[in-house]
């Protein structure tokens, strides 16, 4: 019954429709596909070479041993971001006569075919082949293969239940990613190298009786996600979390409190939530947050950066989320326009989610404060400008500019709902800040020019209401041709 499942779901990503729909997007991936993949292929084949020239003196074999520790570390944040899980597939086979634990392994064997499994082979079997089998023999490297393809299948399977504790327990993979995060970065700026103090440790592990305990763990982490995907096999669990995920993820009933404007917004945090794309965008948001600390110390003297850093750490939820305002509700979007609720509390709480989102970032960026005071400055700054003027300009092209969206497809990557004009916006949302800001800095007043994108900011949140009811007037117009965008 496995393979039956398996087939069937191949012969369903052959006759998918998106094939032909978007011929154009699918020629483009597939050629970044195999770039990767002769990347990785040329990688492998040079990386003995490449070892030798960088680190003379030094075994190949146990400094590839360290740097595919720390690409683990990086693959398990990509993984998350841009790798689809089968979770949804589970939801249409439970009305057959199958067994759950069936459709649990299916799943978990599923996951397996995947581009982020087969890309490292590209680069672990030529190494393998090159330098492994003459350097430890044919029975040791033999071991050492099966180590290094143990270690992707954890990291397979280790980055599916990261993305299904994401729903119900969001602290604890956010920690982990941290984590990862703060140890990725200290490698890189050689504060702390991983790779060393983990290359002794991998040698160890193929070169004695220990090459078991990565098999344990990964036959740990599978027997983990059987049972948890098993106990959650029902339908109104939606294969992603039980019957009490719903009031874990919740916890905003304080606001219900503030009418439907606050019910709105209820919603609309559930939304982000509980799909993947839109809380993957939350997460990319606290990547921005500490993205200044990779380019060093050199640059805090540079307003012109600031400003960029700013407009990333205080408004990358905006940026990202704001895009795609409208196409997050365009499932539901018929039900939206044919009830009888207030268009204004509606837009105002999609105003107030991405205006307050600023604020939410900028709050967070505060320790900033003991490395360079002018950082949280410009910070204030931006978030004011971003609240007061860019949550409006996303409001208007959205209105515009909005495309169906199925919230099921969890890759950050995946174009759906996404036009040329999703990427030209950026040019003036970049530029508006610069074009008030630059006469000023050029006749020798920075400070002004701040307290201008100030200003300008604070004006455009006072009168919010009025330019709220104008966008009310021009949504009452636009709505048919977002019902008709959604429903082609």
């Amino acid at each position: 019954m496995l393979w039956k499942l398996l087939k069937l779901e191949w012969l369903g990503f052959r006759r998918a429709p998106h094939w032909g729909q978007s011929m154009a997007v699918n020629v483009i991936m597939g050629f970044f596909a195999v770039y990767m993949l002769l990347t990785a292929l040329a990688l492998g084949f040079t990386g003995g070479y490449i070892l030798e020239e960088t680190f003379p003196g030094e075994n190949v074999i146990h400094k590839f041993n360290g740097f595919f520790v720390y690409y683990l570390l990086m693959d398990i944040w990509v993984r998350f971001l841009m790798q689809k899980f089968p979770s949804f597939s589970l939801s249409k086979y439970l009305t057959l006569n199958i067994k759950k634990s069936t459709l649990s392994r299916f799943l978990l064997t599923k996951s397996i075919f995947s581009f982020f499994n087969l890309l490292p082979l590209f680069v672990i079997v030529p190494f393998f082949f090159t330098n492994v089998v003459g350097g430890l023999g044919s029975s040791k490297a033999m071991l050492w293969l099966v180590t290094m393809v143990t270690f992707i299948f954890i990291n397979n399977f280790l980055s599916f239940w990261l993305d299904r504790t994401a729903n119900k327990q969001p602290l604890i993979v956010f920690l982990v990613l941290a984590t990862i995060s703060g140890l990725i970065y200290l490698e890189y700026k050689g504060i702390f190298s991983l790779s060393s103090y983990s290359a002794p440790i991998v040698n160890k592990l193929y070169g004695s009786i220990f090459f078991v305990l990565p098999i344990a763990g990964l036959a740990a982490i599978y027997y983990s996600l059987y049972k948890n995907l098993l106990s959650n096999a029902y339908l109104d669990a939606g294969a992603s979390g039980g019957n009490d995920s719903i009031s874990e993820i919740d916890g905003l009933d304080f606001l219900d409190n503030y009418g439907e404007v606050g019910k709105w917004l209820r919603i609309e945090s559930m939304l982000i939530w509980r799909n993947k794309k839109s809380r993957n965008y939350l997460f990319m948001s606290f990547i921005f947050l500490v993205y200044p600390f990779a380019f060093g110390m050199d640059w805090f003297d540079n307003i012109y950066l600031l400003i960029v850093f700013g407009l990333l750490m205080v408004g990358g939820f905006m940026l990202n989320y704001g895009q795609l305002l409208f196409s997050w509700n365009s499932t539901h979007f018929d039900f939206i326009i044919t009830q009888n609720l207030s268009l204004n509390n509606f837009l105002r709480s999609k105003y107030i989610l991405i205006a307050g989102s600023n604020l939410l970032f900028f709050v967070l960026s505060l320790p900033y404060l003991f490395l360079e005071p002018r950082i949280v400055l410009v910070n204030l700054v931006m978030m004011l400008f971003n609240a007061g003027t860019i949550a409006y300009f996303y409001l208007w092209f959205t209105m515009n500019n909005s495309k169906k969206m199925s919230l099921s497809k969890g890759n950050i990557f995946n174009q759906e709902g996404i036009s040329a004009a999703h990427y030209v916006i950026m040019i003036p949302i970049v530029a508006l800040p610069f074009l008030i800001f630059v006469p000023f800095k050029l006749m020798g007043h920075e400070y002004l020019g701040l307290l201008m994108l100030a200003l300008l900011g604070i004006l455009g949140i006072v009168f919010h209401k009025q330019i709220i009811d104008r966008a009310i007037e021009i949504f009452k117009y636009k709505k048919y041709f977002l019902h008709n965008n959604f429903t082609k």
